[in-house]
C-alpha cells in the first residue's frame, strides 16, 4: 500500500516538472537550445545583459549607459528589463552541456553570436501564440541585415546622426556600420489576422500631430520633436 501511495506521489512529481519545464523552440549544433525565460533565471540574465549587452549595443555603449556617473540610467533599464521578464514572452538561450546562459531575447536584445538563431526562435513562439506579426527594433546594421534576411520589413528608420536633444547628437560612437535604428516587422502567414485591431496608447512615448510638432528649418528640413518634452528631436 505505502509502495503503491509513493509510486503515485512519484508520478504526480513528474507531471509537475514537465508542467513547470519551458517549452524548447530550437536547438543548435553548437550545442545551444532556444527556451521559455524562467524565473529562476532572472538574476543571471540581469548579470549577462550588464556584462556582455550594455558594452556591445551600440545606443548604451555610445551614451556609457555602465560608467557609475550613469547610475540612475543603468537601474532604469535593469528595472525595464525585468518587466519584461515577468511578461514571459522572453527567450534564453541556454548550454546544453552545463545549463547556464549563454544569451536572452527581452523583445529587442539578443546576445551577439546567436542573434539569427534567437530570432528564428522568436517568431516560432510568435506563430504558437496566434499573433499574426513579430516586429522589433534593430540597432545595428548586422541585425538589420539578419532581420532582412529571415524576411523583416522595414516600416521606419531613424539615423543616429539626425537623432538629436537640446539640439545635439545622442548616440556618436555607433560604430562603423551602425547608421540607424530601424523598426522591421515580420508577417507570420500562418497566422490569421483579426479583421479588426484596437490601437493602444503608450503611457511613455507621445508622438505629437505634425501641425503641432514640425518646424521649417532653414535648409528646407523639418524638425520633429519625439518622446515627451525631454528635448529630442529628429531632422528628417
Amino acid at each position: 500500500m505505502a509502495t503503491s501511495a509513493e509510486g503515485e506521489i512519484q508520478k504526480l512529481k513528474a507531471l509537475e516538472d514537465r508542467i513547470k519545464a519551458p517549452c524548447v523552440w530550437g536547438r543548435a549544433p553548437c550545442g545551444l537550445r532556444f527556451e521559455d525565460l524562467q524565473d529562476r533565471r532572472y538574476d543571471d540574465a540581469v548579470k549577462l545583459l550588464k556584462k556582455e549587452f550594455l558594452n556591445e549595443e551600440v545606443t548604451y555603449r555610445s551614451v556609457n549607459i555602465t560608467d557609475p556617473a550613469n547610475l540612475e540610467a543603468l537601474e532604469e533599464f535593469v528595472h525595464n528589463a525585468r518587466v519584461w521578464m515577468r511578461d514571459k514572452v522572453s527567450l534564453a538561450a541556454v548550454k546544453e552541456k552545463d545549463d547556464t546562459l549563454a544569451g536572452v531575447l527581452l523583445m529587442r536584445i539578443q546576445e551577439k553570436g546567436i542573434g539569427k538563431l534567437m530570432l528564428k526562435a522568436a517568431i516560432e513562439l510568435t506563430k504558437s501564440a496566434g499573433v499574426p506579426a513579430a516586429a522589433g527594433i534593430f540597432t545595428t546594421g548586422r541585425g538589420q541585415a539578419i532581420a532582412d534576411q529571415l524576411g523583416f520589413q522595414k516600416f521606419n528608420e531613424v539615423y543616429y546622426s539626425r537623432y538629436l536633444v537640446d539640439d545635439k547628437i545622442v548616440f556618436s560612437d555607433t560604430g562603423v556600420g551602425n547608421y540607424s535604428a530601424a523598426l522591421m516587422a515580420y508577417r507570420i502567414p500562418e497566422v490569421e489576422e483579426a479583421e479588426e485591431l484596437m490601437r493602444g496608447m503608450s503611457s511613455r512615448y507621445t508622438v505629437q500631430g505634425e501641425e503641432n510638432a514640425e518646424e521649417e528649418g532653414g535648409d528646407g528640413e523639418s524638425i520633429k520633436d519625439v518622446g515627451d518634452g525631454d528635448g529630442s528631436k529628429v531632422i528628417q
